[in-house]
């Protein structure tokens, strides 16, 4: 494979940061997979798509929409990279620079409109899992200092077009079908990483399965694998960051973002971690403000600090604030926040683009949550099936017993891990 001849994060020898073996090797597999036909698109078409995703971030179209009442109001040629119209079309460059820079203000009946303009739920899924495997590495190189990497060669082929079948289905979750909670069987038996079912963030891209066994192992890399997320104690294996300061990243990243799916759930996680760690955490620092010098997370603000300036792309901020949390906690934990904030651009996406509800079983614990810190007042909580009245009522009530028993099953699971 031609363009595997030269490792996709040589740029990384630039810089003495202290970068995880794991992070190279899931970033290079990202390079090779983008290059290969996929289900729906061609490689040529995929490498397309990635260098469409770069070519949005500096789209003054996209510019203008971001800061009009609404996209649709702002018409326009966006600035694409050079090719890209021939091989994509209008409709699916439009998607991707929708995706990749205004995602919180998807909806229904925008992702319809692309299926009549001849974008299929199907393309639009994999177009979306070439975004969330380009962006991440993307962005991990920009929190480094690092030239972003020459995209792959496009390899021959044809795309496999495989269905999963509409029995393992279901469509009242999301914009676009998905495979149910329970459907990973059969040819899918894989994809949950041998759970028996998954959030929906997880489920959100299973309409076209190689996206999520494309981005899952960059998932893992860069946050934590599925097993390491239900336990909730201080301290993550092979990590420098702690519980704690990788869900403030997360709920910051995912603020920044608007994406309540993600801001509530990792707030939630966040709080949860911090009563584990018996540490008074104040979940108001995740919105900003004043709160950020009194977040209870040790290096909160430069964790905080580092991450906006990540979101705003300013090379020179970012440097100023890679610095500042060097010299607070190490080069090491500059890596892994760095891994981190760029998983939750991906994330953030995912839930976003596919207006994937809150997972039922934790809308008791997060509607506190989003009406208290006015995650309510995000557009992509506009699509987001609301709590009942009932849930409401009884949330505040139902929230504490829930947390206990959430720390009760740490504890005990760590004590049977001694």
């Amino acid at each position: 494979m031609e363009q595997l001849q030269r490792p996709p994060l040589e740029n990384a020898d630039s810089v003495s940061l202290p970068i995880r073996e794991d992070i190279l090797q899931v970033n290079r597999q990202a390079w090779a997979d983008i290059s290969k036909p996929g289900t729906w698109w061609t490689g040529a078409q995929r490498v397309a798509i990635a260098a469409e995703t770069r070519a949005a971030l500096n789209c003054n179209l996209c510019r203008k929409r971001k800061t009009a009442l609404s996209p649709n109001a702002v018409q326009g040629v966006h600035d694409h990279a050079p090719g890209s119209m021939d091989v994509l079309g209008e409709h699916a460059i439009d998607a991707i620079h929708r995706i990749t820079t205004d995602s919180g203000r998807i909806t229904q009946s925008y992702v319809d409109s692309l299926r009549k303009d001849g974008v299929s739920a199907e393309h639009y899924i994999e177009l979306l899992g070439v975004i969330i495997l380009t962006l991440p590495v993307d962005e991990f190189h920009r929190a480094l200092g690092l030239p972003l990497e020459t995209l792959p060669t496009p390899l021959a082929g044809t795309p496999t077009q495989y269905r999963v079948p509409d029995a393992q289905l279901e469509s009242e979750t999301g914009f676009v079908p998905m495979i149910k909670p329970d459907g990973a069987v059969g040819a899918e038996a894989d994809i949950f990483q041998g759970a028996s079912t998954a959030g929906n963030v997880i489920r959100a891209v299973t309409l076209v399965p190689n996206a999520i066994r494309e981005y899952i192992p960059q998932f893992n890399a860069y946050y934590m694998t599925f097993e390491q997320m239900g336990d909730m104690a201080a301290m993550v294996q092979g990590r420098a960051l702690d519980r704690m300061q990788i869900e403030l990243i997360a709920s910051r990243v995912s603020v920044l973002n608007e994406c309540v799916y993600c801001a509530s759930g990792h707030t939630m996680v966040l709080d949860i971690s911090g009563k584990i760690a018996q540490e008074d955490i104040n979940m108001g620092a995740v919105v900003g403000g004043e709160d950020v010098e009194h977040s209870g997370v040790k290096h909160g603000k430069a964790l905080i600090e580092f991450t906006d300036a990540l979101s705003r792309r300013e090379a020179a901020e970012i440097a100023i604030a890679r610095n500042a949390l060097s010299n607070a906690m190490g080069p090491a934990a500059v890596c892994d926040a760095a891994a981190v904030a760029a998983n939750f651009q991906r994330m953030n996406r995912i839930a976003n683009a596919t207006g994937i509800a809150i997972d039922g079983i934790a809308v008791p614990m997060v509607s506190p949550i989003v009406e208290k810190l006015g995650f309510d007042k995000f557009q992509s909580y506009e699509h987001t099936p609301k709590p009942s009245l009932l849930v409401r009522l009884f949330a505040p009530l139902i929230r504490p017993m829930m947390m206990t028993i959430m720390q009760w099953m740490v504890r005990r699971r760590k004590g049977r891990t001694k």
